[in-house]
């Protein structure tokens, strides 16, 4: 399950997935189908009016979150979700850090850590 794009790395992905008789579900806010982003071809598409509730949906279906390369929804959900998932969801949260792309993220979250937050 993923956020539905039909670009970037998580296009991609999704397309490989496909291409190997995988299923592939998306969660897509309401606001963004107009703007024809999802990916056309996907095995499920669920339609969500909030960030908050697509969030949950993703959680709900997901036994792990990974975090690829991205842009602030990529950070912002991915954030939620660890914030969420105290308590909630026993699965893994993981950030794939190409060339250290979220070095900085591992720095913050040992600062945090370190620093008994």
């Amino acid at each position: 399950m993923y956020g539905s794009g039909k670009v970037g790395l998580m296009g991609l992905l999704a397309d490989t997935v496909l291409k190997n008789n995988g299923e592939v579900i998306g969660v897509v806010l309401e606001f963004l189908m107009g703007r024809e982003l999802s990916h056309p071809n996907l095995t499920e598409l669920h339609i969500i009016t909030t960030m908050s509730k697509r969030k949950s949906k993703m959680v709900d279906f997901g036994h792990a979150c990974i975090a690829l390369l991205g842009g602030l929804g990529t950070l912002e959900g991915i954030t939620g979700v660890i914030s969420s998932s105290v308590g909630q969801n026993d699965g893994p949260c993981m950030f794939y850090n190409v060339n250290n792309f979220y070095q900085p993220m591992e720095n913050m979250y040992n600062d945090m850590v370190d620093n008994v937050f």
